[in-house]
């Protein structure tokens, strides 16, 4: 007579209990009529598992019944996190990485090989998150990169030319001398700004160029300042 030879193929969940695999190799049998003695069984491949311990087992059947258990556990991809500014002129400042301060974020992970994950999203001082916060990523069947996209900030900045011996505010700003001098900025929220000031006639700047006005979390507007030139004048009787 023969015996009912049982093949279990599992996976062991997080809580320790046997996961059913049998569907995902479904030319498999797992319930076989075999003579009683020695059978050898080669574990069939599933896809994103793989066998642990020995991927085939030579069991001797002698009574009515008998069972071969393969655990498998599911295969690993290492992930990479990318935050990038896409538009950013300097290439060094593509990488946002550095300006990341949660020290719990993790730029690598490993996630289950064709496994959906999320990912969330740092926030990072003077950028706008493209997209959602929480996003949903894979699968991924091969170390992959995942890219989170920013785009800067900016804050508007204007720089008013200034008469430092002029007493009567309303003639305080002088911008008119300089036409070709521009007074607004549009300045990365954080990052400072430097210009060179004009000359103007009759006028000398009273700190030597070039201007570093600072650095700027919010719309601003900035003096750089003149001392009117002096002469001497003699006056003769005569």
């Amino acid at each position: 007579a023969k015996a009912t030879l049982t093949i279990k193929l599992v996976e062991i969940g997080a809580d320790g209990k046997e996961i059913n695999l049998s569907s995902l190799a479904p030319g498999f049998e797992t319930v076989r009529q075999v003579e009683k003695g020695s059978h050898t069984i080669d574990a069939p491949t599933i896809a994103n598992y793989r066998v642990k311990g020995k991927s085939s087992q030579t069991v001797t059947v002698t009574g009515d019944t008998a069972e071969i258990t393969f655990v498998y556990e599911r295969e690993k991809v290492n992930i990479t996190i990318q935050l990038i500014d896409p538009d950013a002129a300097d290439p060094d400042k593509k990488d946002l990485s550095g300006l990341v301060t949660d020290p719990a974020f993790q730029f690598t992970r490993s996630e289950g090989k064709g496994l959906k994950f999320t990912v969330t999203a740092p926030e990072i001082e003077g950028y706008t998150l493209v997209g959602e916060k929480t996003r949903e990523c894979g699968p991924y069947t091969k170390d992959s990169v995942v890219t989170i996209n920013y785009k800067r900030q900016y804050v508007t900045v204007k720089v008013n030319l200034v008469d430092l011996d002029e007493e009567n505010e309303s003639k305080k700003i002088i911008n008119s001398l300089a036409p070709e001098f521009s007074t607004t900025y549009s300045v990365g929220k954080g990052d400072t700004l430097s210009v060179d000031a004009p000359e103007i006639a009759g006028y000398t700047l009273a700190s030597a160029n070039p201007q570093k006005l600072g650095s700027f979390t919010e719309d601003k507007t900035v003096d750089i300042g003149y001392n009117r030139e002096k002469v001497t004048i003699t006056v003769r009787l005569v």
